[in-house]
């Protein structure tokens, strides 16, 4: 397939490292002129790269930043066709603990950098029927506890790819974006390294148990975003505005609040909704407990509000081993006055994914007695001092 993308002329933001590095390297292959842009030294990088390429060692967070660019790109090149808008790494953390000055910094150089450079850039892009592509993260399209800021930043970028879009259409310029996945590059594999020192894993078991507990076959590589950025750049997407790929490794689902496939990489996805599909084995209750238990976890989940199937169960004082999970399935219905307390755009979009204290994960499973249970998670609080939830037995069946 051809792309058509030879001398046409390209910024690369985050150009120094992971997928900003793979981007660079294949439109330059393309045959793309490329201004690179990152706050760490391109001269080496640059000088690597087929095509003609001009490095440029710039913080994106500066509010002048954007034109300065913009200027050096057009100075030395001539015209602009192409925007990636890929720079911008956020903290994680606990909600509670984050400073205003990590929500300014985060915000500052993923969110108002690329919105700064995308204007900057949208004049001389509208010359050339050019396009922007976004670099954002699957993180935006559900809430995760330890990545408040980078998930609300994602959240916004999306909505200003709309926006931009939107606006495209009668300016001509396309704008698109794509939401990576787990991707390993430097910032996976320090998360990686860290996961085995606390779990006492080798690194290539750690990343085997990680890509597990994302449901996921495994991690993926910064070069298939980068292929996927070349393709919305090209010719060969000249219908393609105002959509948002994600390229995250994940089950395939209709999201009825976007009308787009999206692949989320949270873990609650592996499950099937209707608890009444025909999914299920056929067995019948014979007992009704809905009684708190304990689980054991063989390897602790990555995320404690989208937990596996648990290894085993203490109901009692007694410990089951589960030698089986016969099925699995999610409920994510509002209970009490919160089922009455929303928009019905809204319920629909929670009635799919749940929210950080809504959401009921059952497992149907065999234990090592010979018996058949139904348990499962409950997402929400129970005080302030039992954040995470707790697990019950519903029922014992036969």
């Amino acid at each position: 397939m051809e792309l058509n993308l030879t001398d046409k002329v390209a910024i690369v933001t985050g150009a120094s490292r992971g997928i900003g590095n793979s981007i660079s390297q294949i439109l330059s292959a393309e045959g793309v002129k490329l201004t690179l842009a990152a706050r760490s030294p391109l001269e080496e990088f640059s000088a690597s790269l087929p095509a003609e390429s001009l490095p440029l060692s710039i913080d994106l967070r500066h509010a002048d930043s954007a034109s300065r660019v913009v200027d050096a790109t057009l100075e030395k090149f001539g015209r602009l066709d192409i925007l990636v808008n890929n720079a911008g790494a956020t903290k994680r953390g606990d909600f509670l603990t984050l400073t205003d000055e990590e929500w300014d910094d985060g915000y500052a150089l993923k969110f108002f950098g690329a919105m700064r450079l995308s204007r900057a850039a949208w004049p001389h892009l509208m010359k050339s029927k050019g396009s922007i592509i976004n670099i954002i993260g699957i993180g935006g399209r559900t809430g995760s506890a330890e990545f408040a800021i980078g998930g609300t930043v994602n959240a916004a970028l999306m909505n200003l790819t709309k926006v931009l879009a939107d606006r495209g259409v009668k300016d001509g310029v396309r704008v698109n974006a794509i939401n990576p996945g787990s991707i390993a590059t430097e910032r996976l594999q320090t998360r990686i390294k860290s996961f085995a020192s606390e779990h006492n894993l080798s690194h290539e078991e750690a990343t085997v148990q990680m890509a597990k507990n994302f449901n996921i076959p495994r991690f993926g590589e910064p070069d298939e975003i980068a292929k996927a950025v070349a393709f919305f750049a090209s010719s060969q997407a000249s219908y393609i505005q105002g959509a948002i790929l994600d390229v995250d490794g994940a089950h395939g689902r209709r999201d009825p609040a976007l009308g787009i496939l999206a692949a989320d990489l949270s873990p609650f996805h592996r499950f099937t909704l209707p608890k009444t599909s025909n999914h299920m084995p056929e067995y019948t209750p014979i007992h009704f407990y809905d009684e708190h238990i304990d689980v054991i976890f063989n390897t602790p989940p990555v995320h404690e509000k989208t937990p596996p199937c648990p290894n085993g169960i203490i109901w009692n004082g007694k410990t089951f081993q589960i030698t089986e999970s016969l099925s699995e399935w999610a409920d994510f219905s509002r209970r009490g006055k919160m089922a009455n307390n929303m928009r019905p755009e809204h319920a629909a979009v929670a009635s799919t994914r749940g929210s950080l204290n809504v959401g009921r994960f059952y497992f149907q499973v065999k234990v090592d007695s010979g018996q058949i249970f139904e348990i499962y998670y409950d997402r929400a609080m129970k005080g302030v001092d039992r954040r995470k939830g707790e697990w019950f037995l519903y029922r014992e069946l036969e």
